[in-house]
């Protein structure tokens, strides 16, 4: 389990979360990966972040969410996402 850091990083304030979702580890998928999300179709673009070394949470040793956890997606489909949609794999691209 992570805890976030009392001091924020450069990070939190460059990165907001478009979408937070739990029960799937999307951080596991790959590059390619095709999902299905509401009424959306995305595809996985890249998963993790560098840090930056001046960052105060790379500075201190602290755990970091962005090289391992975060995952960023292009929309192939648009659609309506709802609170509590289910994500499915649809396959790879």
């Amino acid at each position: 389990m992570l805890f976030r850091s009392p001091e924020e990083g450069l990070c939190f304030k460059r990165f907001v979360p478009t979408l937070a979702t739990e029960g799937i580890d999307l951080f596991k998928l790959s590059v390619g990966s095709v999902l299905k999300i509401g009424d959306s179709i995305m595809e996985i673009s890249r998963v993790g972040k560098r840090c930056y070394p001046e960052c105060v949470l790379v500075q201190a040793g602290t755990l970091c969410v962005m090289p391992d956890e975060v995952v960023f997606a292009r929309v192939v489909e648009s659609g309506l996402v709802r609170v509590g949609d289910m994500i499915q794999m649809v396959g790879a691209i």
